[in-house]
């Protein structure tokens, strides 16, 4: 049977905490050729994070620096992230791809914040870009049907489909709707989300694993007995 797994990107296939930190590295280094410490600055911004605090008004705050607030969020979102997919997962999109499943990449964010991160994450040679979907350019978030009517008329709507992602809140309404199979990935205590098992029972995803490494193994597992 042919089967479609799509996934979501943050907090999914790497931490979205990861692109956090790399994007105060980058503010840090902006800020240090205008004479402010490095190190200082970074680890402003990362106390400032850890304390539910805005890292940006922190730095703003505490150092005589010429950016504004506007232009610290821009370095932010557009600087090229130092982000990496973890061995388990590039053995996940691995296998999967060589047993036959077609995927697609559902994610929402800004054209140039979620290419940045694909590319640096190096997803194209997993995920082929007419089965890339980013709210920015389709106009449609998770909320929505569309993105994954969009997969299923990628890929012919046939066979099984299939959508992994981390949270409740948006994640798995409309494709559980749609009659896919939803699979969270349980939070490890780095998400940047909270998981909220309390949501609406239509919303919550038909299965939940702890580890990439069940997720390849569920699917090859559903796909068999569909």
């Amino acid at each position: 049977m042919e089967a479609v797994v799509a996934f979501d990107l943050d907090d999914t296939l790497y931490k979205e905490v990861d692109f956090v930190h790399s994007a105060f590295a980058a503010i840090a280094g902006e800020l240090e050729c205008c004479g402010c410490d490095r190190n200082e600055v970074y680890e402003t911004m990362r106390t400032a994070f850890d304390e539910g605090d805005n890292p940006i008004n922190a730095v703003i705050e505490k150092f005589n620096q010429p950016f504004t607030e506007k232009e610290l969020v821009e370095i932010y979102r557009t600087h090229k992230p130092e982000i990496s997919l973890s061995a388990g997962v590039q053995e996940m999109l691995s296998v999967l791809k060589s047993s036959g499943c077609d995927l697609a990449l559902i994610t929402d964010g800004r054209l140039i914040t979620q290419n940045n991160k694909i590319e640096a994450l190096g997803l194209a040679d997993y995920f082929p870009k007419r089965a890339v979907l980013i709210s920015e350019t389709t106009g449609c978030d998770k909320t929505a049907p569309d993105n994954f009517i969009m997969v299923q008329n990628t890929y012919g709507n046939a066979g099984i489909f299939f959508y992994v992602g981390d949270n409740p809140a948006k994640d798995f309404l409309q494709p559980n709707r749609l009659g896919w199979n939803t699979i969270c990935l349980k939070d490890d205590g780095r998400n940047i989300h909270p998981q909220d098992i309390a949501a609406d029972k239509e919303a919550l995803p038909h299965y939940t694993v702890k580890n990439v490494s069940d997720i390849t193994q569920l699917i090859i597992n559903l796909i068999k007995h569909n």
